[in-house]
């Protein structure tokens, strides 16, 4: 049986699947979420609010430019993925439904060659 297809915005999404979200900035070396990333927040709250019974990982990363300095990578990019969830516990969804994890520049989701795949992956 195919797994059930729920939307997000205009993207389809399938029970295991990985969602990237577009539009969630962060300063350089900072953990704070910037305010350009609201709609995009709100995107995702929207659509955890819709299906109650959706469960994720928020995967946090970083580009290489902190090279050789894997600890910090590591820590900052598990602290942004652990602030976009404090978000949405913050704004009522289960805390048990929002798991994160930091990957630090070993996942990027852009390769780190140029200031456009780092930005991505900042």
């Amino acid at each position: 049986m195919a797994a059930p297809v729920t939307t997000i915005g205009n993207k389809s999404v399938r029970k295991g699947s990985i969602f990237r979200l577009e539009k969630l900035y962060f300063d350089v070396d900072k953990t704070e979420l910037k305010a350009e990333s609201q709609a995009e927040l709100d995107r995702l709250f929207a659509f955890l609010n819709d299906n109650p019974s959706v469960t994720i990982e928020v995967r946090g990363h970083t580009n290489n430019q902190m090279w050789p300095n894997v600890d910090f990578a590591n820590e900052l990019s598990s602290d942004r993925a652990k602030a976009v969830a404090d978000w949405l516990v913050a704004k009522g969804i289960a805390a048990n439904r929002v798991q994160y994890k930091g990957f630090g520049w070993t996942m990027p989701v852009e390769p780190n060659i140029n200031a456009e795949g780092r930005k991505k992956n900042q």
